[in-house]
C-alpha cells in the first residue's frame, strides 16, 4: 500500500501475475489496481499461516516497512511492530510453503559508507534485524530468501517527505534549502506510473 507497492502491483498484474496483498490494519485503504485479493493481518500469526498455506504462492515480495528517518521515543513501537513483528509473521507464514521465493527489500540506510552493516537510523537497524531473522528462515527452515537493497526511490505522485520533493518545493518557492556540504553519493531510482 506504500509507494513501491503502488508501483509494483499494477506492473505485476499487467505481466500476468495474480497479486494478493497482505495488509496491516494501519495500512492505507487506497489500494492500487491489479490486486485480486486482500488479506488483512489481524496480528495472529496462526491465521496468517493458514491463509498463506491455502494460497500456496510462488513468491512473496516483501515491501512493508515503517520508515522514520530520525526517530523519537514514541516511534519505537511502530518500527518494531511493522519492521519486525509483522514482517516475521509474514516470513513464518511463507516458510511453510515449499520452494517459495521470499524477496525482501532492504534499505541503503543499512550500509552507511558502503559498509556491510552500518545503520544510519533505528529504522535501518530494524531492517537489518529482519534480515538476520530471514537468515534463520533461510538456513534452518530452508526458505529461498533474496534481499534486494534499494537506494532512495521517488517518482510521480510521491508525497513522501523525501529529498526530491524538498528540492522541487524549494525550486518552486525560491526559498533556500539547508543541506550539508554535498559529499554524499546518492543513487536515486525514479519510478513512473
Amino acid at each position: 500500500t506504500g509507494f513501491l507497492g503502488s508501483r509494483a502491483v499494477p506492473m505485476l498484474a499487467k505481466s500476468g501475475f495474480e497479486v494478493i496483498t497482505i495488509t496491516r490494519t494501519a495500512s492505507s485503504r487506497d489500494l492500487p489496481n491489479g490486486i485480486s485479493r486482500v488479506v488483512e493481518w489481524s496480528g495472529d500469526v496462526r491465521q496468517l499461516c493458514d491463509v498463506v498455506w491455502d494460497l500456496a504462492p510462488q513468491a512473496c515480495l516483501h515491501l512493508a516497512t515503517q520508515f522514520v528517518g530520525t526517530h523519537k521515543a514514541e516511534d519505537i513501537d511502530s518500527l518494531i511492530e511493522s519492521n519486525l513483528r509483522f514482517s516475521t509473521h509474514v516470513a513464518e507464514a511463507c516458510s511453510a510453503v515449499s520452494n517459495m521465493a521470499f524477496i525482501n527489500i532492504e534499505t541503503i540506510w543499512q550500509h552507511v559508507e558502503s559498509a556491510e552493516y552500518a545503520p544510519k537510523s533505528l529504522y535501518a537497524a530494524t531492517k537489518q534485524a529482519f534480515v538476520d531473522i530471514l537468515r534463520y528462515y533461510s538456513d534452518v527452515a530452508g526458505m529461498r530468501v533474496f534481499n534486494l537493497t534499494m537506494t532512495d526511490t521517488y517518482g510521480i505522485g510521491d508525497t513522501r517527505p523525501k529529498l526530491w520533493n524538498a528540492l522541487i518545493k524549494a525550486a518552486k518557492s525560491g526559498e533556500p534549502l539547508e543541506m550539508n556540504e554535498g559529499e554524499a553519493l546518492i543513487g536515486p531510482i525514479f519510478e513512473t506510473d
